[in-house]
């Protein structure tokens, strides 16, 4: 059957819907002005934390409230845009560790990107969100921010909270360091 007329345009309206839905539903990664907006609206601030490669972001409180902050590390993010083909860069498009933060009552609390996550810089190789996701540098540059979070607000402790790929960057923390609460929880959401 060939449209022809009326229903020939219809055809093509059909076709420039589909490529318009197709284009505005393409996962679209948070940046730092989200990122502020959020922290924002929990009172929290964000935070340039600088490293020796990398310069990573947070949300932290203001002020300590107790002598134990838990940090909440962000999972892989948006690493693959294809399965065969990384992304520009690792930013989330669902940052679940970050919505886990802000339900989280506990007033000592904040956030933790990933290298190259809402701020790309000279350092960030798509090495490090995809074949050195826990290289020496990453875990590295990830006890450094700890230790600024730390220093900033005098906490005595941390506790780690780690979802994907940022829980096994919690372990290679826990590992290296005796300021961190040894209180390990696992929940299983798949029941």
């Amino acid at each position: 059957m060939v449209a022809t007329g009326r229903g020939r345009w219809g055809v093509w309206a059909w076709l420039i819907a589909l490529f318009a839905f197709g284009c505005a539903s393409a996962p679209r990664q948070l940046t730092l002005d989200d990122l502020h907006q959020r922290g924002t609206a929990a009172g929290l601030e964000v935070q340039r934390l600088s490293g020796e490669l990398f310069t990573l972001v947070a949300l932290a409180p203001p002020q300590a409230r107790s002598k134990v902050l838990r940090i909440y590390i962000e999972g892989d993010g948006l690493a693959w845009r294809s399965r065969y083909r990384l992304s520009a860069h690792p930013s989330p498009v669902t940052p679940t560790a970050l919505n886990l933060m802000l339900v989280d009552p506990t007033p000592d609390k904040a956030y933790l990107a990933r290298p190259c996550q809402y701020l790309q810089t000279e350092a960030c190789h798509p090495k490090y969100w995809s074949t050195h996701l826990f290289s020496e540098e990453v875990i590295s540059g990830m006890s450094r921010a700890l230790d600024a979070l730390k220093d900033r607000g005098g906490y005595t402790h941390l506790e780690l909270v780690g979802y994907s790929g940022g829980g096994g960057v919690a372990v290679l923390l826990s590992a290296r360091r005796d300021d961190i609460n040894p209180a390990i929880k696992y929940t299983n959401h798949a029941a």
